[in-house]
């Protein structure tokens, strides 16, 4: 019995009437939101493509075709199978 007085206590120290869970509910809920976007979105946001370079280059793939002008990155874009 004692514990459910305790209980009550801090109920009525939070408050009662429900702003404690509504502040709590938003505050969570962003949170859970915030998480949510930033794992699901990464892939799409810092997506980077697949580039095939000729064996007989030496150099990093990535940064010399980067380096092109977009229309020539096309040529090196690795066709998913």
């Amino acid at each position: 019995m004692d514990s459910k007085r305790v209980f009550y206590s801090l109920l009525e120290r939070v408050g009662a009437d429900g702003q404690y869970q509504n502040i709590s509910l938003i505050i969570w809920s962003l949170i859970y939101i915030t998480v949510g976007a930033s794992t699901f979105d990464t892939p799409f946001l810092f997506y980077s493509e697949k580039y095939l370079c000729p064996d007989s280059f030496n150099g990093n793939c990535h940064d010399y075709v980067c380096s092109l002008p977009a229309q020539d990155r096309s040529a090196f874009i690795q066709q998913q199978s």
